[in-house]
């Protein structure tokens, strides 16, 4: 009997454990198949379909946001949802001509995304001593960053080089001297700005079209620009338009024109703006609001269709930049 401890270099010890050394002996891995979905989704023609079939009956207006998360799935799922007509045309407004011949349809989704996060700054102005916004400025920047599932998707479909930033609002004469300065090296820029109001348009530039982060670090760049030039200002609305003429920019134009230029859509005001199809029901609704009430003659019965008719047109509004 043995009634001491064993151990590594008692003789038993060695025995006992060579003796269940094939317990712990290695298998090869086997490789499993995949599954019939699995191969199913793997097939881009069946990707297409699937993903039109789930996604063309959206009504929230939201299958620009999903298909474009869904591109990350797999390197198939990207080429199958960029290279895809009929998904694109879920993604993106239908194409308008616009007067400069240019044809293309806009990612509403993803620039109301942008309208929506900016919600969070009430207010951009700033003097000598102090800076309204750019904390909350700063943090749409934080959150813009993250969300990389949108940071390569174009603005347009095809891609535009025509895209301009529009600043609008109020400033002492000193500010607009250093807006100037600062837009005398920019000759693809147009600055109709006057001695106190706020006209400047910041051109979107690259050649191979305009991806919804080019938007997001532009609106951010420009407006700590506009701090640090450390003089009275107020910016009233930031809107992203198209230039819709043939002709070469005019810089000379008053600050309140605006026939030449066209509006995609509207990011930032403190007063709030339009978000899609929605906002504009909301902004008609106003409108109509205001309108002057017609008293039906006695003896006759109002013309409910015709009310209904109206409602409905209200009710069906375009997006902004899209033709009905």
């Amino acid at each position: 009997m043995v009634s001491f401890p064993l151990t590594k270099g008692h003789g038993l010890h060695r025995h006992h454990s060579h003796n269940h050394h094939h317990l712990y002996k290695r298998h090869a891995s086997v490789i499993k198949e995949d599954t019939a979905v699995q191969k199913v989704f793997k097939i881009p023609d069946f990707v297409e379909k699937i993903l039109f079939l789930a996604y063309s009956r959206d009504r929230n207006h939201a299958a620009c946001l999903k298909l474009h998360s869904l591109r990350l799935v797999s390197k198939v799922w990207q080429s199958v949802i960029d290279g895809s007509a009929i998904l694109q045309s879920l993604a993106y407004s239908a194409p308008k001509t616009h007067s400069g011949g240019d044809k293309f349809g806009i990612c509403h989704d993803h620039l109301d995304e942008i309208a929506n996060t900016m919600k969070m700054v009430h207010h951009l102005q700033g003097d000598a001593s102090r800076t309204t916004g750019i904390k909350e400025l700063n943090r749409c920047a934080h959150l813009f960053a993250h969300r990389a599932h949108a940071s390569n998707i174009p603005v347009t479909k095809p891609a535009m080089n025509r895209l301009y930033l529009l600043f609008e609002g109020t400033a002492s004469p000193e500010w607009m001297r250093d807006l100037k300065v600062f837009t005398d090296d920019r000759t693809h820029d147009i600055n109709r700005s006057d001695d106190s109001t706020i006209s400047y348009y910041y051109h979107l530039s690259n050649p191979h079209g305009i991806n919804i982060d080019e938007v997001i670090n532009s609106v951010v760049s420009i407006l700590r620009l506009f701090y640090s030039f450390e003089e009275n200002f107020t910016i009233e609305k930031i809107i992203l338009s198209y230039y819709n003429s043939a002709w070469e920019p005019d810089h000379t134009l008053p600050s309140y024109y605006r026939d030449d230029f066209e509006i995609i859509s509207y990011l930032w005001s403190p007063y709030g703006v339009p978000i899609g199809r929605r906002g504009l029901r909301v902004k008609a609704n106003d409108v109509l609001r205001l309108l002057p009430f017609i008293p039906q003659q006695k003896g006759t019965k109002p013309d409910r269709t015709a009310s209904k008719r109206s409602r409905t047109q209200v009710m069906n509004l375009p997006r902004i930049g899209v033709s009905a």
